[in-house]
């Protein structure tokens, strides 16, 4: 598998008249080949655009579209509740949601963040 971890961080090579867009939406397709050719997933992690409430779709994502259209899945995490994790910051409730994938159905998963551990659980947080 190959991660990478915050794209619009890497240092991306573009020609001086192309946009930041132009080069995200270059890498994208390349790491889509690249997968393709050796036959392993490939995980790109990139930030939301900030909003109040927690219902993101793929017009959050930023600086570019090319990584939703290039993606067969699109996963978008938030926590659940902002006052909830002000005042248990070790331990919230984060909501994963599948907001596209070409092979089958969307929805929204709810798990616990435990920050002492750096985990991920399954089930809502109580």
């Amino acid at each position: 598998a190959i991660y990478v971890d915050y794209l619009t961080l890497m240092h991306l090579p573009r020609k001086r008249d192309e946009s930041l867009t132009d080069a995200i939406g270059a890498a994208t397709k390349g790491f889509k080949a690249i997968s393709k050719e050796f036959g392993c997933p490939t995980f790109i992690a990139s930030q939301l655009t900030r909003k109040k409430g927690g219902d993101y779709g793929l017009d959050d994502l930023r600086s570019s579209d090319s990584p939703s259209m290039d993606a067969n899945q699109v996963w978008i995490m938030s926590v659940q509740d902002e006052q909830r994790k002000a005042q248990h910051p070790s331990r919230y409730g984060v909501i994963l949601n599948r907001v596209k994938w070409r092979g089958g159905p969307v929805g929204e998963f709810k798990l616990t963040f435990d920050a002492a551990s750096s985990k991920i659980y399954e089930g809502e947080c109580e």
